[in-house]
């Protein structure tokens, strides 16, 4: 067997399976229902609609969670009015309640920032915490020594190279921070998730080639083919974005990256014209390079098509909870973040 088709195998049966160590646990008790199916809250269970949180005439979008104890999280997410975005942030207490009104994280504050800097996503340092964001013109970097006052760095800290592969304005960066420093950065170009990597924060990335055989540079996660009986496509076979990427070590010492992410199906017939599907999915990796896709979507919802950027938070071994974006009722008339969780079986009552 190759391996890549052992590094498939392992991982289908360690993602798709469920059985996957969570930090700090080992290899012989593994947490279930970390990889779906997850279930949608609705209105009955949520304070707002059908959203955790909103608010009139702006969109809120992008969540990334940052745990912060075994009951609280904090949420950054971009607020959206318009053309100019900036970064919120919020503490949630059991995955329902709002511990205080969203507040302002970082505002565009450089001149290559424009109006918008959004899509954050945040990891703890050996320093206090280091935020990634996107902008029209690329990536940023902030720092922080508490998580709440946010400093930007006065330059990119990476912009498209065409020549990568990256077609289209870089966006949704999501950040890892290994415990020797090292950082992994995972970002969206041209319907792909594509990365980049440093020995620190302060080191220079480098774009990371999970094939170094071909001459054009691999993307971490593309689209592929997936064309199933019937007539029906992948879920994942038009575009794959939105990347949420994590890792979580072991007793045994093994390392174990997951990558939650937006997808779209290729465009298929229906009723005499043509859609797609929008769902979400999760890919894993031992090494961070070469992942592998779960087959089946971890969330599929007709009734919000919005879905979209996913962020996950484990408050135990055998529940994890969604926060993504998408509608905040049922006409879209608003856009906020919602709450998806697995196991899906029970429901939530309605948090004053």
């Amino acid at each position: 067997m190759s391996p890549r088709r052992h590094l498939a195998l392992a991982l289908l049966l360690a993602l798709g399976c469920g059985t996957t160590a969570s930090p700090g646990g080992s290899d012989s008790n593994l947490p279930i229902g970390r990889n779906g199916p997850y279930r949608l809250l609705d209105g009955q269970e949520l304070p707002s609609g059908l959203c955790l949180f909103r608010e009139n005439g702006v969109t809120f979008e992008d969540p990334a969670v940052l745990p912060l104890d075994l009951h609280r999280i904090a949420i950054y997410f971009a607020r959206r009015d318009g053309a100019r975005r900036s970064i919120r942030r919020v503490v949630v207490v059991d995955a329902l309640r709002l511990e205080s009104e969203p507040e302002e994280a970082l505002a565009s504050s450089l001149v290559w920032h424009g109006d918008s800097v959004g899509a954050p996503d945040v990891a703890i340092t050996r320093d206090g915490f280091a935020m990634v964001f996107d902008t029209p013109a690329g990536l940023g970097l902030a720092t922080s020594p508490d998580g709440r006052i946010w400093r930007a760095r006065e330059q990119p800290l990476l912009t498209a190279d065409s020549t990568a592969g990256e077609l289209t304005p870089l966006r949704s960066p999501t950040i890892v921070v290994l415990p020797d420093g090292a950082v992994i950065v995972a970002y969206e170009s041209a319907g792909a998730v594509w990365s980049a990597s440093s020995a620190s924060l302060d080191a220079p990335l480098r774009r990371v080639d999970p094939d170094t055989r071909t001459t054009r540079r691999e993307a971490l996660l593309a689209p592929s083919d997936d064309s199933r009986d019937a007539g029906l496509v992948g879920y994942a076979s038009g575009a794959i974005g939105d990347p949420s990427l994590r890792a979580e070590e072991s007793l045994a010492g093994r390392t174990l990256y997951r990558l939650l992410f937006s997808a779209r199906s290729a465009p298929f017939g229906l009723d005499g014209g043509s859609t797609f599907n929008r769902t979400l999915g999760i890919a894993g990796s031992f090494d961070g390079i070469h992942f592998s896709r779960v087959e089946a979507a971890v969330l599929t919802s007709r009734t919000d098509p919005t879905v979209r950027a996913p962020s996950a938070w484990s408050d135990g071994p055998l529940r994890t909870w969604l926060f993504l974006s998408g509608r905040c009722d049922s006409g879209g008339a608003s856009e906020g973040i919602r709450v998806a969780v697995a196991p899906g079986n029970r429901r939530y009552p309605r948090t004053p």
